[in-house]
């Protein structure tokens, strides 16, 4: 049932606004139009309600973007209160950030960006916590305001989840820190919890073959807590469902990591500091294999 209160924000998480469509969008005529058309949404409901958009990470898909995509998000993306996906952090670091895409868009004022110091806009007390943080918990001095936690972190309820999704994942383990509504990015699979306030946001875009039936969805709150799902127009869209995605799905990251180490020689980095901040974040058996070859060109 529809809530009958106002709506007080939009809520969207995992844009993951890239140069070059996916290998499912490759037949998209114009990838650059493709996801205007989905911001297009954003604005519409922005202008409609009259309400600030919420976004729980990933704005971009890589977080050294080149300025041609950038340049897009500034004119493009609508203004909102966000926070950091691992994709929106250099080498998923977040002490990093300040050299990202992501903090560009905070320092042309398109992003607003929260952190575990709550930002009051509204009725809305708003809490952060980037990819890699704690959840904070709610300060309740404050019981006239919704106290509402944006948070990157794979977070799973129900059949949305990918087979290897951890126990202790589960929404209802995760979403403990005494928030009134959790607001949750990096899992593609939308999926809402009125019992335990917990709102996943999905992919705003599909960008696999296996989200071919996938309809992408923001979540409109509402002054009473409630969120109601608004699913998204993607007539139109051109996605290919037997496509070869063997890469990017790859376990071990090993496209993403080639994507890192050829961006190494504008960061600033020797090569060495700079696979040992890559390592820190990638799965057991990618750290390994850079680890190994790190001390093999020191005994060298």
């Amino acid at each position: 049932m529809q809530s009958t209160n106002p709506p007080i924000a939009i809520l969207c998480s995992d844009i993951h606004l890239s140069l070059n469509p996916p290998i499912a969008r490759s037949k998209e005529p114009d990838w650059f139009l493709a996801m205007w058309r989905t911001l297009r949404q954003l604005w519409d409901l922005k202008e409609k309600y009259n309400v600030d958009i919420l976004c729980a990470g990933d704005i971009f898909h890589r977080w050294n973007s080149p300025p041609e995509l950038i340049n897009f998000a500034l004119v493009n993306l609508p203004p909102m209160i966000a926070i950091s996906g691992q994709h929106d952090q250099p080498y998923h670091n977040y002490d990093e950030l300040h050299k990202s895409a992501f903090w560009t868009l905070v320092k042309a004022g398109v992003v607003e960006m929260v952190g575990n110091k709550p930002l009051i806009k509204g009725q809305l007390c708003i809490y952060g916590a980037h990819f890699g943080q704690e959840f904070p918990k709610a300060h309740r001095n404050n019981e006239d305001l919704l106290h509402v936690l944006l948070a990157h972190r794979y977070v799973w309820m129900g059949s949305s989840k990918h087979p290897k999704a951890k126990p202790e994942e589960k929404a209802t383990c995760v979403c403990t820190t005494g928030h009134d509504l959790y607001v949750l990015g990096d899992n593609h699979k939308g999926f809402y919890s009125k019992d335990i306030s917990a709102y996943n946001c999905g992919a705003l875009m599909r960008r696999r073959s296996d989200e071919a039936d996938y309809l992408p969805h923001v979540g409109l709150l509402h002054a009473d807590g409630d969120v109601e799902i608004i699913y998204l127009d993607t007539d139109g869209e051109s996605i290919e469902q037997d496509v070869n995605e063997s890469e990017e799905s790859s376990p071990t990251g090993l496209k993403e990591l080639l994507t890192e180490l050829n961006g190494l020689q504008d960061v600033g980095l020797d090569f060495e500091e700079a696979l040992k901040r890559i390592s820190q974040n990638k799965s057991s058996q990618v750290r390994s294999l850079l680890l190994e070859a790190l001390n093999n060109g020191q005994s060298e």
